[in-house]
């Protein structure tokens, strides 16, 4: 909702980070382009190896979690991250797992689906407390987490393309 005076501090906040997020996962899909399959599915990324089809179902799952926090807070629920029990390393196989042999068109029309709905998530908090925005809240996290991890494994990606020529 804005007023005469312009959008709250609530909507500027918002649009900031959809901003953000938006430029992240252009960079994402920028730093997967034009890869064949047989390199989509290379594994090469960490200690549990994953491919750039692991990462992108990953980052898919992270951030349908963050909509759905972003969309209990809204309803004035404490946010949970369904599956998640603390651990990050065992949450993160599964949500590789969960993608394991769909075709990497379904994993990016996942990734859409979760940048969709995300984006819904964050335009339904104009009715916020601003100091529920603020650095540090859960709502600001849930809010900015598409742009940090997509920006985590941004580098690593062109990093490894150049390495492999790719």
């Amino acid at each position: 909702m804005t007023s005469s005076s312009g959008p709250s501090e609530v909507e500027r906040v918002v649009q900031a980070a959809l901003e953000r997020n938006a430029a992240a996962r252009a960079a994402l899909i920028e730093a997967c382009d034009a890869l064949k399959e047989s390199q989509l599915l290379e594994p090469w990324f960490g200690e549990q190896r994953w491919s750039l089809h692991d990462i992108a179902a990953h980052i898919a799952v992270w951030q349908d979690a963050a909509a759905r926090g972003l969309e209990q807070i809204a309803r004035g629920e404490t946010p949970d991250v369904e599956g998640w029990d603390g651990d990050d390393d065992a949450y993160n196989a599964s949500t590789v797992a969960l993608f394991a042999s769909a075709p990497w068109a379904e994993v990016m029309s996942a990734l859409r689906h979760a940048r969709e709905r995300h984006a819904s998530a964050a335009r339904g908090l104009a009715g916020l407390d601003p100091a529920q925005l603020e650095a540090g809240q859960s709502a600001r996290r849930l809010l900015e987490l598409p742009a940090t991890h997509d920006g985590e494994h941004v580098p690593a990606i062109l990093e490894w393309r150049r390495e492999h020529g790719y």
